[in-house]
């Protein structure tokens, strides 16, 4: 009996002792994760955590990826910042198509081909009108991390504009004399 006893009294020391020692090992990873991440953190870019500031006439996006591919990486990444793009571009589109919806009257057949001029332009822009400004590349374990600045320039948006409405504008001389036309050309002289 005491046997017994002694043996279970030995069984429970040495379990508490794997479960002391199981314990301490998942603190000393939890610290090197710690450690690890806010290793992370301070590499960020600086551009990446405070992008330049957007005016009127340049916007910037930034965008992150990982993967254990470099190039996926900054795929992933570019494709975050595009997607913050995409909805820029196709506000500032809409401001200026609803100019020239709301001044173009009844004209039905004109409307149709405005709004695809506009689904074009917005799709041209969305494909390239844009430029890597920085990109930065860091690797952690079997990831790699790709941070992406993107600059766009309102001009590319408004001499594509332009051009889908000069097409539209032969068609139908009315479009060119609206007063949300002449606007874009005296934007398009200044930039």
């Amino acid at each position: 009996m005491k046997k017994v006893l002694l043996v279970f009294l030995a069984g429970i020391i040495v379990s508490c002792s794997n479960t002391n020692d199981l314990q301490n090992s998942i603190n000393k990873q939890k610290i090197e994760q710690t450690k690890n991440n806010e290793k992370k953190v301070k590499s960020i870019p600086d551009w990446f955590v405070e992008p330049p500031q957007s005016s009127v006439d340049v916007y910037y996006f930034v965008g992150s990826g990982e993967s254990k591919s470099v190039q996926l990486s900054m795929d992933i990444a570019v494709m975050e910042a595009q997607e913050q793009l995409a909805s820029v571009v196709d506000t500032l589109v809409s401001q200026r198509a609803d100019k020239f919806v709301a001044q173009l009257g009844d004209s039905k057949e004109l409307q149709t081909n405005f709004e695809e001029a506009t689904k074009r332009v917005i799709a041209e822009v969305q494909a390239g009108g844009y430029q890597i400004k920085e990109k930065e590349f860091q690797a952690y374990n079997d990831y790699f991390t790709a941070y992406v600045l993107l600059e766009f320039t309102t001009a590319e948006v408004n001499q594509l504009f332009y051009q889908q409405l000069q097409k539209e504008a032969l068609k139908d001389a009315k479009l060119s004399q609206t007063e949300a036309f002449k606007e874009l050309e005296e934007e398009l002289e200044r930039q």
